[in-house]
């Protein structure tokens, strides 16, 4: 699945993120304001403080930076900014205008240029700041103040951040296998030991990691990122996503623009199914798909995830992008029975998007516009299975990939999280985005229990799902992902947990058919879906649902 754009069309024949043309999109997620007011929150100074130093006023130091670096230890760091007479057009360095100063002795990831005119942001002691401020070059240093604002709640939404701590998963030397546009040699991946462990370019064949696209560093990132750069250039926040241990396999099946053919996605999947023992594979993601045009009995990508699934593999996919009924207004009414292939297959974990609200509870919480909405056409399987976060993301960013130079207003400056360093993160929305959240869940909960299948994990997720009340299953699903309800649960799937099948009444209404439920303990004994809804009783109405 592809993030969502403005003036999205339907999909071509042809496979892609959204199976559209990604050029002629432009991002319908709502650019943060955040980088344009953030600069002048960063140098703002309190009225309190004095610039008073040993009897002499300093003026070049913001008062409230040397009132704590007074009240704190002569070995106290502080991020600051650094403002400075010199300019980029004289091509000097930081450490050129400062060549005698403290700073020359610091590693690089310590400073970092912020524009053009002599602006520099440094993580330095108190002593360094003083000799700095000494400098002729030097103007004025400012506490670079931490902003809290348009923080990644995805983790503490999901639980994954109790799922580390209380039962100690975090994916370890569980495979996770993500099909899509590629990967970048990015250190939140590689920094750790190395944690990609296989690479097949079934696009270019080439035989390194790449990713000129962009879409499938960010979607591993959220599956798999451990968040090394912004620890390592001193974030407020870091963003170690779901499964921050775990191994990678990178299998590229599409293309620059996003795009490729069933069949390429099919020969990756089958790929997997074959090297699941060598690399221990145990889940793959598929933030990926395309309009649905035949059964999943007959379609070849349903098909070749259900060989995925016997083989014990979990199978993760992106709902798709097409809840509107017009996808370039968000108030436009909910458009259903828009689920795309392969997430239709009733075996597969289905995942819509959820929106968190850019908070870390989850009451105020509800599915985004964009998200499709089920049932499945021609089968009418009650799709999407569950809802994860998928709005305003951040992630890996590719650089010099094709999202990354289209939309540079998704670049995550180092800056808006108070960090140093190049732009190493990229913000997405879309259930591309919200399905490897749920693949990273399924590692944890394999970690903790290897001898799970594919049918257990996602009852489990199932049934321990959070309701949403007023919200229906034809966009929620079961609920929202409860991680560590998840990995308590101890629910069984003997009979499968295939995702069951509806029916449409003569009075438009949609149903589930609980008679094809009958033995089976998960769906039958257990009401996931909400409201204790009965045999006789809609789940949706709507006289244009189709």
């Amino acid at each position: 699945m592809y993030p969502v754009f403005k003036n999205s069309h339907r999909s071509s024949p042809s496979l892609s993120h959204n199976g559209s043309d990604s050029r002629k999109r432009a991002f319908s997620i709502y650019s943060s304001l955040l980088f344009f007011t953030l600069l002048p929150l960063m140098q703002a100074r309190p009225a309190s403080g004095s610039n008073i130093e040993n009897g002499q006023v300093n003026l070049k130091i913001a008062p409230v930076l040397l009132k704590n670096m007074h009240s704190s230890a002569r070995t106290a760091h502080y991020r600051v900014i650094v403002q400075t007479a010199v300019s980029s057009n004289n091509n000097m360095s930081m450490r050129d205008c400062m060549a005698n100063s403290p700073i020359s002795t610091l590693p690089p990831n310590s400073y970092s240029k912020l524009n053009d005119s002599g602006t520099f942001v440094a993580y330095l002691t108190s002593d360094q700041i003083k000799q700095l401020s000494s400098k002729d070059a030097v103007t004025s240093i400012s506490i670079d103040e931490k902003v809290n604002s348009c923080q990644d709640y995805t983790v503490p939404t999901v639980g994954a951040d109790q799922a580390w701590a209380k039962y100690a998963v975090t994916g370890k030397k569980i495979g996770i296998a993500i099909l899509d546009t590629g990967l970048v040699l990015h250190s939140d991946l590689f920094a750790a030991g190395g944690r990609v462990i296989a690479w097949n370019d079934l696009v270019n064949h080439r035989a390194m990691p790449y990713d000129d696209n962009g879409h499938g560093s960010h979607v591993t990132g959220i599956a798999a990122g451990d968040g090394y750069t912004s620890t390592q250039y001193h974030y407020n926040t870091s963003f170690k996503l779901i499964a921050p241990q775990s191994q990678i396999i990178a299998v590229k099946v599409l293309d620059r623009n996003g795009a490729g053919n069933v069949s390429t996605v099919v020969a990756g999947i089958d790929w997997c199914i074959v090297n699941r023992v060598g690399f221990n594979i145990r889940v793959i993601n598929l933030s990926l798909g395309h309009q649905i045009t035949e059964s999943y009995r007959t379609d070849p990508l349903c098909l070749a995830c259900e060989r995925a699934l016997k083989a014990g593999i979990v199978v993760v996919c992106a709902a798709g992008n097409m809840g509107r009924s017009v996808p370039s207004d968000p108030d436009s009414p909910t458009q259903y029975g828009t689920i795309i292939s392969p997430a239709n297959d009733p075996g597969v974990i289905t995942v819509g998007a959820q929106n968190t609200m850019s908070t870390p509870s989850k009451s105020d919480d509800t599915v985004t516009t964009y998200s499709s909405r089920g049932p499945s056409m021609i089968d009418l399987v009650l799709k999407p299975d569950i809802i994860a976060p998928g709005n305003h993301i951040v992630s890996l960013a590719a650089a010099g990939s094709m999202l990354y130079t289209s939309y540079p207003e998704n670049q995550v400056s180092p800056y808006q999280y108070g960090g140093v360093g190049p732009v190493s993160y990229f913000d997405l929305s879309g259930t591309s985005m919200a399905a490897p959240v749920v693949a990273g869940a399924a590692a944890l909960m394999i970690q903790q229990d290897p001898t799970i299948s594919p049918a257990v994990v996602k009852a489990r997720m199932m049934t321990t799902a959070i309701k949403m009340p007023g919200q229906n299953p034809l966009s929620v699903g079961a609920g929202m992902l409860s991680i560590p309800d998840a990995l308590v649960s101890k629910i069984g799937a003997p009979l499968g947990a295939a995702s069951p099948f509806t029916f449409l009444s003569p009075d438009g209404y949609v149903n589930i058919n609980f008679s094809a439920l009958k033995g089976n303990v998960i769906w039958g004994n257990n009401i996931i879906w909400g409201d204790n809804l009965k045999a006789s009783q809609a789940i949706y109405g709507s006289a244009k649902w189709w």
